[in-house]
């Protein structure tokens, strides 16, 4: 058996294996303990962040008797605070860099038709520069839409000689399916590995 490797494909060393464990041990404990005092749902699932993002009150804190709205600063800084992602995972040593608005508005514009584009009730189709502009967009937009529907709905070649063909976007959904069962599986694993 070889010894285990870090991400860039160097040995890790017996001493940096003990202090993983360790830390390891110690984030489950926390997380444990967390677990317990708050009620969470067997259906949700609880992320401990170690280390904690620091949180200064005085950046989301305003006087309510004298501002009849929320400050746009404190706006901001809350929207910064809930826009990192955390991985789905019970512990996590960080934000994973990606954001929670664009991924919300990459999965809009995945699943709202171009057809239900509000841009058609703007402004009806003339002959201003701005009118031919905005019709171009459209057409380049329904364009994409359309390619990508036909690349979804469209079939694979069938390589095993057994499988009914199955169009790209069903083969996904089963892959999805497959990592879901495998991800379950392997947390149980390792919850029944570290209860020993």
């Amino acid at each position: 058996m070889s010894a285990p490797q870090d991400s860039g494909g160097n040995k890790i060393s017996d001493e940096a294996l003990k202090a993983m464990n360790v830390m390891s041990t110690a984030a489950m404990t926390l997380w444990d303990a967390i677990s317990r005092s708050l009620p969470v749902a067997s259906s949700q699932l609880l992320t401990v962040q170690i280390p904690g993002t620091v949180i200064n009150h005085r950046d989301y804190y305003y006087d309510q008797s004298t501002s009849a709205s929320v400050p746009l600063q404190v706006l901001a800084n809350e929207a910064r605070l809930v826009d990192g992602m955390l991985p789905l995972s019970k512990i996590t040593m960080g934000k994973t860099g990606k954001s929670v608005a664009r991924s919300y508005i990459s999965a809009l514009d995945l699943l709202i038709p171009v057809e239900a584009s509000v841009s058609g009730l703007i402004a009806s189709p003339s002959n201003t520069s701005q009118d031919l502009e905005l019709e171009g967009r459209r057409k380049i937009i329904k364009d994409r839409y359309d390619g990508a529907m036909k690349y979804l709905t469209s079939y694979e070649a069938d390589t095993s000689g057994f499988e009914h063909p199955k169009s790209k976007l069903a083969r996904y959904v089963e892959k999805q399916e497959t990592w879901a069962k495998s991800v379950e599986m392997y947390a149980l694993a390792q919850e029944r590995q570290q209860s020993k």
